[in-house]
């Protein structure tokens, strides 16, 4: 067996097989339309590659995919720093091969080839799993609550090109970052973030639903708050403050009528079933607790 880059028709091959796994709320048709949009995007052409385990007779055994994306870090020895690291997502076995070490198998191969680099995950398996590749876990507790979207309180916050709200809400990461203790958070662009409203706005689509605005100015900060028509929620991608990713939530609201919210906090005390964000770096190592977090369903 051994690693390699998938290509096109290896993901035309995993994309059902996913499904099985990830399409909740969709079909599996959806599923596979969604993926190959994902895959014709700019940010995916360039910044997205699809690492499959292969038998000596080709037939895929495992596979993930990894996103290029930017890091701040602050480190206790170093100071401040930025580089392009990588997101592992998607990593999936299929029933028929698991339990034989697959995916450790790859994983173990994929991080010895970068191990120059930074990675980065979400996990929504217990983090032992990635523990044992040294990555460190930050939890975090999931806040869901019912806007009550009274008209007399509600603030209207200003929408905004996305463009200008990325670039705010990513100096504001670095500034975080170099005020505080050790630890990390990435950095969006306008072409990540693009690639992650291009999915929620395929969920619109299904659902036969207008997207209103997404990115909003209050006062000084900023906030990009989605809705999921499938999940029936507002999730907040970015934010600068969470009282205005609150205000941008109930605008959300107001335009679509979803009136369930849902974020994601830094605590001692995680939710149950919650993904968990996990790092690793061997340059910074003592610097991979997440000081600020986005909304982590990447695919």
């Amino acid at each position: 067996m051994f690693l390699t880059t998938g290509s096109s028709k290896h993901r035309a091959q995993l994309a059902p097989l996913r499904a099985s796994a990830w399409a909740d709320g969709i079909s599996v048709d959806q599923f596979v339309q969604r993926n190959q949009l994902l895959y014709d995007h700019p940010f995916a052409a360039s910044r997205i590659e699809t690492h499959v385990l292969v038998d000596t007779a080709g037939a895929i055994l495992s596979s993930c995919d990894t996103l290029d994306i930017d890091f701040g870090f602050m480190d206790a020895e170093h100071g401040y720093a930025e580089e392009r690291g990588l997101l592992l997502a998607s990593v999936f076995t299929e029933e028929a091969h698991r339990g034989k070490g697959y995916a450790s198998r790859m994983l173990e191969e994929l991080f010895a080839t970068q191990s120059d680099k930074a990675w980065c995950l979400y996990s929504d398996i217990p983090p032992e799993f990635y523990e044992k590749f040294s990555f460190f876990a930050t939890p975090v507790a999931e806040v869901t609550e019912i806007l009550p979207l009274d008209e007399e309180r509600l603030v209207t916050p200003e929408a905004v090109p996305m463009e200008e709200a990325v670039k705010v809400i990513r100096e504001w990461r670095t500034e975080l970052l170099m005020a505080g203790p050790p630890g990390l958070a990435l950095l969006p662009d306008p072409q990540w973030v693009d690639w992650e409203l291009l999915k929620f706005g395929f969920l619109a689509e299904q659902k036969n639903k207008t997207m209103p605005e997404l990115c909003y100015q209050v006062g000084n900060d900023f906030a990009i708050a989605v809705p999921d028509f499938v999940a029936g929620d507002i999730k907040i991608l970015f934010a600068t403050d969470a009282a205005a990713a609150r205000q941008a939530a109930q605008q959300v609201s107001r335009a679509t009528g979803i009136k369930k919210f849902y974020t994601w906090k830094i605590s001692d005390a995680p939710s149950p079933g919650a993904s968990v964000p996990m790092a690793w770096s061997l340059r910074y190592p003592g610097s991979t607790r997440f000081a600020d977090l986005q909304y982590g369903d990447w695919w």
